[in-house]
């Protein structure tokens, strides 16, 4: 494979066996060779949180490949926009990443979508959900007490004008944007994401193998997932100029 070919990377999706519709989404863009991908979970069971998630995803892809990923997050929370009321109104979580030079990928995010970083077989985190579980977590309360928070957002869409975007600079080889139907603190942990990594094949067989996990860990929301080599791999260099 040479520079030249388009990326190489999986995805999958499926509906929670308990819900009507699908919420979450996922999309890429390509824009001079360099793959962003964007994927948005639309908070709740609503039809207008399953309309979201596409919208949402692909705008945040388009804006994220022409500036950056904090940018693609800020421009999805625009489809959110009402200054006429604070809640409730259509929202939901997104993470967008973009890869750049020596395996690095800058990535943002709101809610509890999120990015793990994969790096000679060894599963990092790379972003914090902003759910008040994790907040709950992070001050020493009980796990218990955590998970049953677990679906409270304390940043999405919606919120981006009053709390801002998070955004953070990680190396890998590859890069898993996930939903938190996958990413949820309870469900699946680095080891265990690290083995069905290792026995995929390939980044689209990743994809699929890691829904069918979620499932096995008792997930019932929908569960959406992505995996992203770096590019540089195709190259089989880690230089270059940004």
């Amino acid at each position: 494979m040479t520079s030249s070919d388009p990326p190489v990377w999986g995805w999958a999706t499926e509906r929670g066996p308990d819900r009507e519709r699908n919420a979450d989404a996922v999309a890429a863009e390509l824009f001079h060779g360099r793959l962003t991908v964007a994927l948005a979970d639309g908070a709740g069971r609503s039809p207008q949180a399953a309309e979201l998630a596409p919208l949402a995803a692909g705008v945040a892809a388009r804006a994220a490949a022409r500036r950056t990923p904090v940018w693609g997050v800020l421009a999805a929370a625009e489809l959110c926009a009402d200054p006429s009321v604070e809640l409730p109104k259509p929202t939901g979580a997104i993470v967008v990443a973009s890869p750049h030079t020596d395996l690095k990928w800058r990535v943002a995010w709101v809610g509890d979508s999120t990015a793990w970083t994969v790096r000679d077989g060894a599963v990092r985190r790379a972003t914090t959900p902003h759910t008040l579980g994790e907040r709950l977590r992070q001050q020493g309360e009980s796990e218990d007490e955590a998970r049953a928070k677990d679906n409270v957002l304390t940043k999405s869409l919606s919120r981006v004008p009053v709390h801002g975007v998070d955004g953070v600079e990680v190396t890998g080889e590859w890069l898993i944007l996930a939903s938190d139907g996958l990413a949820a603190p309870t469900r699946l942990n680095a080891e265990t994401l690290a083995a069905v990594i290792a026995a995929a094949d390939g980044p689209q067989g990743c994809a699929d193998r890691l829904i069918m996990a979620a499932r096995e860990a008792g997930s019932r929301d929908d569960v959406t997932v992505a995996v992203v080599p770096h590019p540089e791999l195709n190259r089989g260099d880690t230089s270059g100029q940004d």
